[in-house]
């Protein structure tokens, strides 16, 4: 067959070129990027529905993802944010924005199977947002849905013009910065949480205190345990 028949190597090598200049074509025009994007995922959607609910087992995978890696973490950031922000935002703001969002990109952006959630980096800019309407006295609400039209703006400049493309310019240092800022916030968050315990008044705070410093221990443990789980062997 000519589908299975092997590439030699000038195919190889235009194959991984196509597949390597696929979305970082210049294509011209406001918005012709995003109109091709669609263009070739659209094809490919109702395929995906009819697979995803027809194939029981994939259904139950699926839906077995959806729980692990979507509702437990939106639980727990939505508790999160809930405290930080004094309940201004919580689990059910979070919820309906995973479902409107959700609902909206399958809609839009020709991949209906694709699960979005809350993200930590997410979490930790909208608590600094309550952080500073609180220190500079605006109101909260105002303030988020300030920033959410200009960021939703910047997105359709870069969405409308292909900024994306020069994305391949960029090293993994920019990620690095990234991830350095948002763990560094976590790390100090859990830290002084942890401190804080200790501070408080009542009769059983010292047990609760010393509770949540073993869990914390326990978790840095395991954390740095899994670091190297790239390079267990399986006996």
């Amino acid at each position: 067959s000519p589908l299975l028949r092997p590439l030699n190597d000038s195919e190889t090598r235009r194959s991984l070129s196509a597949e390597e200049d696929e979305g970082f074509l210049a294509f011209g025009g406001a918005c012709c990027g995003v109109a091709d994007d669609f263009r070739r995922r659209a094809p490919f959607c109702a395929a995906a529905l009819a697979l995803s609910l027809c194939e029981f087992h994939i259904f139950r995978q699926f839906g077995l993802f959806m729980a692990l890696a979507t509702l437990f973490s939106t639980v727990a950031l939505g508790a999160l944010i809930q405290k930080q922000t004094d309940a201004r935002i919580g689990l059910s703001e979070y919820l309906l924005m995973n479902s409107c969002a959700g609902v909206a990109h399958a809609l839009l952006g020709a991949q209906p199977l694709l699960v979005l959630r809350p993200t930590g980096p997410i979490t930790a800019i909208v608590q600094k947002l309550s952080d500073l309407a609180d220190r500079f006295g605006l109101d909260f609400f105002e303030y988020l849905g300030a920033t959410g039209v200009c960021v939703s703006g910047l997105m359709l400049l870069v969405a409308a013009t292909e900024l994306s493309r020069h994305i391949r310019r960029l090293t993994p240092f920019t990620h690095e910065i990234f991830a350095c800022f948002v763990c560094s916030i976590y790390v100090h968050d859990g830290v002084a949480d942890v401190v804080d315990r200790f501070h408080t008044g009542g009769s059983d705070t010292d047990g609760r205190s010393i509770f949540a410093t073993n869990l914390a221990l326990l978790t840095l443990a395991v954390a740095w345990g899994l670091h190297g789980a790239h390079g267990w062997r399986a006996l």
